[in-house]
């Protein structure tokens, strides 16, 4: 198994001393979590609420939520931003002196960095999402149950009595009609109930909000643990504290897929699609925690087969579930954190899907049409051998087009960890900060870039998810850090330049690498390493050092062969030399070919193959003549002794 470095690249970003004394200082169960922006982050400790600057860890907002009844916890917060601004949607749960609890979901302006909406449920809120931020017939919601079209501000939440209710947030009413200590209350309607319009307006003059019940297939007494709506699906995820979870179209507000999955907690999901599917398929991720001392992270992929791909607004819809069966499935700790081995406890950190359209179109009538050419889901997962060893922080990284080339396995197997399934270890977070934990982590979508190839056609090896590279930011319960993660091809390149000068072993073992990252040219692939002298091996590290531009290794080659002074340094140097300039001359001899055509009196222009061609020729021109004049620099007397046969070198240099 190749696993990959992460490496951090900044400090330690704190808290601000308020910060620290509201919510890591309170003694509760501190979590968080980063927006998908990345630009803002959330921090919850009990009663205490902080939202923080995602890149420095500054405060921006604080609130505390107080009620006269209770003590109040935070148990779910999803940002929501609407046509008046912008803020949070809080969940928490209540217990009194009497023993009993309740639920209250408040919204949290985070311009007046106070509570504008409260509202009271019969019962304790374990997950939250997000399903509309605008209302009324008017609006561009055509997806959604006409019910909802009458609703302003729609938020699906599940308690722990496994109630799935829709809630509106009346966002068209003047804003600070409730707070903490005078809640609204809920007027319940069945899915079925006709008249909304005139039941909302009566329940809004009561100061109260309708709530929309999930009857059908409902599981009652078994708590709610995960929510996702997927727009793209129109679909409600919901999962329970027993295994099983449940589909729901937003449509016709009807149950249509359950699952019977093992009895373990389903803790997230994700949905991913595939590029140009004719099937019209989508996957949807779930993720269980096991139970037990032993704990243990499951995926499940779900493939999602639709009657029909329509678009509207520049928006993708899928229609009419016909199928959903279960593909693929992967233990975390077991399979991929190997190192730990299979009796390792195995805690997820972070589960988001990074998705990127082709550049060509930015155009919203081209890209409505279009599905993402770039589909990878992040998992980050924490492994130890038992709750009081030094953990491991890994990230995994599945491209769902990759597994498609990959002929979609239905589970992980050792050759296959690079085909579509990377791994990097970020285990150098922990030692910038040793003592920190991490709550939260995200990729930032726009830093997400496969390795440029240099070699045409480009070899599978970038093709693969492991040829990424990427920037991550981590919420630690004491400050940020941020961290990049470095395709394959990258660190190859980079541990070269590490290793240089190149002995006869490493020399094997760059020679390795580089085949594995497939830098190497075609010719090499049906050639035993073996079978290649010590000048072949080092000419095919040379040329791929050469294509990509990393010229340190060459820097650090000259110089030590040229400090040692001994004659096998001076052999090797004539060899190094000798190589550059044949080089020079080769480049000359391709770009002579490339423009012959252009003065051959035909009167032909460059052709955009051509200019690409002679480009690249030029890059690589460039880079020998840093390297002819850094041997004009470090080894000015080899120059001299080999003046007489390569004259040019000094005025091609000038």
């Amino acid at each position: 198994m190749w696993q990959l470095e992460a490496r951090v690249t900044s400090k330690l970003r704190d808290y601000d001393p308020g910060t620290h004394n509201a919510v890591i200082d309170d003694g509760s169960i501190l979590r968080g979590r980063i927006e998908k922006d990345a630009q803002l982050a959330w921090l919850a400790s009990g009663s205490f609420f902080e939202v923080v600057c995602a890149r420095s860890g500054h405060r921006i907002a604080a609130h505390y939520f107080g009620g006269h009844d209770g003590d109040l916890t935070i148990t779910a917060v999803q940002y929501l931003a609407w046509s008046k601004g912008r803020g949070f949607v809080v969940g928490l749960e209540s217990k009194n002196n009497f023993g009993s609890s309740w639920g209250l979901l408040c919204l949290y302006h985070l311009g007046k960095s106070r509570v504008i909406r409260a509202v009271e449920l019969p019962a304790q809120v374990k997950a939250l999402e997000i399903v509309s931020n605008i209302g009324g017939a008017n609006c561009n919601t055509h997806h959604l149950h006409q019910h909802l079209r009458w609703l302003f501000g729609v938020v699906a939440l599940v308690t722990h009595r496994g109630w799935i209710y829709l809630l509106d947030l009346c966002l068209d009413i003047p804003l600070d009609q409730s707070d903490e200590a005078n809640r609204a209350g809920i007027h319940l309607v069945r899915a079925s109930v006709t008249n909304l319009p005139m039941l909302r307006q009566r329940a809004m003059a009561e100061s109260l909000h309708i709530c929309v019940e999930l009857q059908a297939g409902a599981i009652q007494s078994i708590a709610g643990s995960a929510l996702h709506y997927a727009p793209r699906t129109n679909q409600l995820a919901v999962g329970f504290e027993n295994g099983v979870f449940q589909l729901w179209d937003m449509s016709s507000l009807q149950q249509v897929f359950q699952s019977n999955l093992p009895k373990a907690t389903v803790c997230a999901f994700a949905l991913q699609e595939p590029e140009n599917d004719p099937r019209n398929c989508c996957y949807l991720w779930t993720v269980q925690t096991l139970p037990g001392i032993n704990k243990e992270i499951i995926l499940h992929m779900f493939q999602m087969e639709f009657k029909e791909r329509t678009s509207s607004s520049a928006n993708i819809f899928y229609k009419g579930l016909n199928i959903c069966k279960q593909r693929y499935t992967q233990i975390l700790s077991a399979e991929v954190s190997a190192e730990q081995g299979k009796h390792a406890v195995c805690s997820l950190l972070g589960c988001h899907v990074v998705e990127r359209y082709r550049h060509g179109f930015s155009d919203a009538s081209l890209r409505e049409e279009s599905s993402p050419n770039t589909s990878v889901v992040i998992f980050v997962w924490e492994t130890a051998k038992n709750h009081t060893s030094q953990p491991t922080i890994t990230l995994g990284l599945f491209d769902i087009n990759r597994w498609y080339h990959a002929q979609m396995p239905t589970h992980l197997s050792r050759k296959e960890l690079n085909s579509y399934f990377a791994v990097w270890s970020l285990n150098s977070l922990l030692a910038e900060a040793p003592s920190q934990y991490v709550l939260d982590t995200i990729v930032h979508e726009h830093s997400l870039t496969h390795g440029t190839p240099t070699i045409y056609p480009p070899p599978e090896a970038f093709f693969c998810p492991s040829s990424f590279s990427f920037d991550i930011t981590c919420l630690l319960d004491g400050g940020v850090i941020h961290l990049t993660c470095p395709g394959l091809q990258h660190e190859v390149l980079n541990s070269l330049s590490c290793a240089a000068p190149l002995s006869a072993d490493s020399l094997c073992v760059a020679y390795d690498r580089c085949a594995t990252a497939g830098l190497l040219s075609s010719h090499f692939a049906d050639i035993s390493p073996s079978h290649l002298s010590w000048e072949e091996k080092m000419e095919a590290v040379l040329m791929a050092v050469l294509r990509s531009g990393h010229l340190t290794m060459f820097t650090k080659t000259v110089r030590a062969w040229a400090a040692a002074g001994n004659l096998d340094s001076v052999n090797k140097l004539c060899f190094l030399l000798q190589w550059t300039w044949n080089k020079v001359v080769q480049i000359k001899e391709e770009i002579d070919n490339l423009c012959m055509p252009l003065f051959d009196g035909s009167s032909r222009v460059a052709d955009p193959l051509a200019l690409s061609l002679l480009g690249r020729a030029d890059a690589r021109l460039q880079n020998l003549k840093s390297i002819l004049n850094l041997f004009l620099k470090e080894a000015p007397a080899l120059i001299g002794m080999v003046f007489a046969q390569h004259m040019w070198i000094i005025l091609f240099c000038l």
